[in-house]
């Protein structure tokens, strides 16, 4: 089997796997994830590895092994600082200090997400930056610290002002970053500005039937 068609083949499986998770068919997402984490293995190809264990940590994560995602994330940082890859590095913090997140560990989600926001500045990879920024956004807010969700906040919208979508589209991809920081305005008294960040991403999610984003998005306009 050629080299090329492995590479193509695997990442297919891993974008496919979105599909299957935006409607919440866990198992489906997993396998396919699988699929794709063993052609890898298969063509040797080990610098995307990280990329394939986020995407596995954020599916754990989102059907409740919360373990089992920040052990995927932990393993995806490791493997990107050993190749030396900032941008990946920042991806796998991301994912894991959601989960620490959802787990209620605020200073060390804080701690990894202010890792991956430094890590992609250096890498100037906005994608990974958008989404330890707004989770931070979240964190600080739950923390009881206003100040600072406030800050993480704007630095969001920022960053976002920057992103280039097609028209009706958003970053869902990062919705968790959006719905964090659409929160924190919501906290503060901010509601206009709350649903301007949200509502946009909200109405793409649902067109695009993500349930998980709908859900991050829904929840954060509640407070608005």
């Amino acid at each position: 089997m050629r080299f090329g068609w492995i590479v193509y083949r695997a990442w297919g499986l891993l974008e496919w796997s979105y599909v299957a998770a935006g409607g919440g068919r866990w198992e489906e997402a997993l396998a396919r994830i699988d699929e794709a984490r063993a052609l890898g293995r298969q063509g040797g190809f080990s610098t995307h590895q990280p990329v394939f264990l986020d995407t596995l940590a954020r599916a754990l994560r989102a059907r409740g092994d919360r373990d089992g995602a920040l052990a995927a994330a932990d393993e995806g940082a490791t493997h990107a600082r050993r190749t030396g890859n900032l941008e990946w590095s920042a991806w796998a913090e991301a994912t894991a200090g959601w989960t620490l997140l959802d787990g209620g560990g605020h200073d060390e989600a804080l701690a990894r997400l202010d890792q991956g926001a430094a890590l992609a500045r250096q890498a100037a990879a906005p994608m990974p930056e958008i989404r330890c920024v707004g989770l931070s956004a979240r964190a600080h807010l739950e923390r009881g610290d206003p100040d600072a969700a406030r800050r993480a906040a704007a630095a969001t919208e920022e960053l976002l002002a920057r992103v280039t979508v097609p028209p009706g589209g958003a970053f869902l991809y990062g919705a968790h970053a959006i719905a964090g920081a659409a929160a924190a305005w919501a906290a503060i008294g901010d509601e206009a500005r709350a649903r301007a960040l949200a509502e946009p991403a909200l109405a793409a999610a649902e067109r695009a039937g993500w349930a998980e984003a709908e859900g991050e998005l829904a929840l954060a306009l509640g407070d608005a």
